[in-house]
């Protein structure tokens, strides 16, 4: 079974959300040593996510906290 995805799409946008897969990341990043071109990818876009949230207004930020608080986007059907 495919890993689940990090990210969350709603709105026409897609954004990386807080869960498991991105704890282990941000655990890899400081701990690890070295990581994969697709983990340094995702990292690059929390990185980008983060920097955009803070720029954004604060209604439309508040927005898109309540869907990521929802979790990554489950696959092959799961509920996220």
């Amino acid at each position: 079974m495919a890993e689940p995805s990090v990210y969350r799409h709603f709105d026409g946008m897609c954004w990386p959300a807080p869960g498991k897969r991105l704890n282990e990341l941000e655990w890899a990043a400081r701990y690890a040593g070295q990581l994969t071109m697709s983990e340094r990818l995702v990292a690059a876009s929390v990185l980008s996510a983060f920097t955009e949230l803070v720029r954004l207004p604060e209604r439309q930020r508040n927005k898109i906290i309540g869907e990521l608080r929802k979790g990554p986007a489950a696959t092959s059907g799961e509920k996220p």
